[in-house]
């Protein structure tokens, strides 16, 4: 599965920072997405549906110094932050 990161960096930014939560025609914030998901709460309701996550890896990184300089702010806790989207492998509990 490849779901975008709502916890993603600008997304975050034009939330806080501007007040903003506009939906668009693609992106995060693609009018047709049913669901938001961060890093963790992807891996929760996968487990909470009888599923092990084999591997989990963002994608699309931001290289934006504003990320950075925040993310060293944080001592690291926004990490999850860079990427736009999460890919994942996941299988039924028990298997492979």
């Amino acid at each position: 599965a490849s779901l975008p990161n709502v916890r993603y960096f600008f997304n975050v930014w034009d939330l806080v920072v501007h007040g903003r939560w506009d939906y668009a025609d693609e992106g995060i914030l693609d009018r047709t997405h049913l669901r938001f998901f961060t890093r963790s709460s992807l891996v929760r309701t996968l487990e909470d549906e009888g599923f092990a996550v084999q591997r989990m890896q963002g994608i699309n990184p931001t290289g934006s110094l504003k990320f950075k300089l925040a993310n060293l702010l944080t001592l690291g806790r926004w990490a999850d932050m860079r990427w736009l989207q999460f890919a994942c492998v996941a299988r039924p509990r028990g298997q492979g």
